[in-house]
């Protein structure tokens, strides 16, 4: 079990490091450019996943890649919630990508999860309350 909890620390510290991409579903080591899964971002539980232990395990600057993302995820998802749904703010579905797209990829039947978005930020909330920072929380996680 120490093996798995620390091969699990290594690969959230190799593979989300600040001014870098966040992790996705094959990381830093997946081969070629198609990569499973296109190397997206699954909005609907992998994305939280990776990082529900960073804060804990004392790795919190490891969510500075999530923090960039999200917030360019959510400035891209304005123009898609008010195309697709008439509706101010932002959305992301289920699947993005490197791009940060917030509208439907690939198959509707799973990518059309309306609250993916919403679900991955709140990561962003958690973190804050696990190390409170006024400025950060103005600069990344509120609107």
């Amino acid at each position: 079990q120490q093996l798995m909890f620390d091969v699990g620390k290594y690969m959230l510290m190799g593979s989300s490091r600040p001014g870098s991409q966040p992790m996705n579903l094959v990381g830093i080591w997946g081969e070629g450019v198609r990569t499973p899964w296109s190397g997206d971002y699954h909005l609907n539980i992998n994305f939280q996943m990776m990082y529900w232990a960073a804060e804990v395990v004392n790795l919190g600057e490891t969510t500075e890649p999530l923090r960039s993302f999200m917030k360019a995820l959510a400035e891209r998802g304005e123009s898609t919630a008010q195309c697709l749904y008439g509706s101010h703010g932002w959305v992301a579905h289920g699947f993005t990508d490197a791009w940060m797209s917030g509208r439907t990829l690939g198959d509707t039947a799973w990518s059309m999860c309306v609250v993916c978005g919403a679900w991955a930020a709140l990561h962003l909330w958690d973190s804050h309350r696990h190390s409170p920072d006024p400025a950060l929380l103005r600069a990344s996680v509120l609107p």
